[in-house]
């Protein structure tokens, strides 16, 4: 439980989503957290477009170092849920920026 409580998990909000310009696998998401925004690279471009992820509230790992992910600056982890068939958003009605216990 220890090793657990050291994941800081938050509430984001997408507020834009664009292909990566290198990469066809990979969307690159800004997402709100409260007053911060933070760049967010995704392996999710097989079952997502950038349209579906803009506006979503998910859950975000945030204490990632931050990662070059084929040139791009990622600053964190969307988590996602695997339903077998597809990747399904880790969501939640809670404010972005809201922590995740």
């Amino acid at each position: 439980i220890d090793d657990f409580n050291k994941v800081d998990l938050r509430v984001g909000k997408i507020i834009s989503c664009a292909k990566h310009p290198k990469a066809d696998k990979l969307l690159v998401s800004q997402v709100q957290m409260g007053t911060e925004t933070r760049q967010i690279v995704s392996g999710v471009a097989a079952f997502y477009t950038p349209e579906d992820m803009v506006g979503k509230s998910v859950v975000v790992v945030a204490n990632l170092k931050p990662a070059k992910l084929r040139g791009e600056k990622s600053e964190g982890m969307i988590l996602f849920a695997d339903n077998g068939e597809r990747l399904e958003f880790v969501t939640t009605d809670a404010p972005d920026g809201e922590m995740v216990k």
